[in-house]
């Protein structure tokens, strides 16, 4: 094992430009808001980030709070099964999201979050994906392989392997 202890901006330091990003955010208490940071500061492009909520900070807050939202400028995609409302009004009432999204710049994937987690799952343990019946009937279906496993209908959901996994921790080792 090696012992190394760097910075926020060291640790994103090898992340490209076309990445997958996956980041668990979860309020002040669990958002990798440094790292989130640093990636901004690279200015790395076409970012794909995977994320279990999506939503700016409240209002008030400052700078220092982590908000994912700072990576939209780089982002070509983000799939997530919650975009808050603050997250297409914006915190100061424009439309920051939504406008990204109709100009084409960039591409929203909504799912829930046990698909979410079992796609995370499915891509940690390099299984080729998985049937679900959640979606059917649905814009979620749209594009996906439908299948009829004893009498029942499914969605092909694909596996998520992303090159880079960000948490919020205070020591890291690996």
């Amino acid at each position: 094992m090696i012992n190394k202890i760097c910075g926020a901006a060291q640790a994103m330091a090898d992340v490209r430009d076309g990445d997958v990003v996956a980041a668990h955010v979860w309020g002040a208490c669990g958002t990798p808001g440094y790292l989130f940071r640093a990636l901004a500061a690279r200015g790395v492009k076409a970012l794909t980030l995977y994320c279990n909520n999506f939503l700016p900070g409240p209002p008030g807050l400052g700078e220092g709070y982590p908000d994912p939202t700072i990576l939209l400028p780089q982002l070509k995609k983000i799939v997530t099964p919650f975009l808050g409302t603050r997250a297409f009004r914006g915190v100061l009432g424009e439309d920051f999201l939504g406008d990204r999204v109709k100009s084409g710049q960039l591409e929203v994937e909504a799912t829930t979050h046990g698909v979410f987690l079992e796609r995370l799952h499915a891509g940690a343990t390099e299984l080729g994906g998985f049937y679900s019946p959640i979606g059917l009937n649905t814009v979620v279906e749209k594009g996906k392989e439908k299948r009829v496993i004893d009498d029942k209908k499914y969605i092909l959901e694909q596996p998520i392997r992303p090159d880079v996994g960000l948490v919020k921790a205070y020591k890291a080792t690996g």
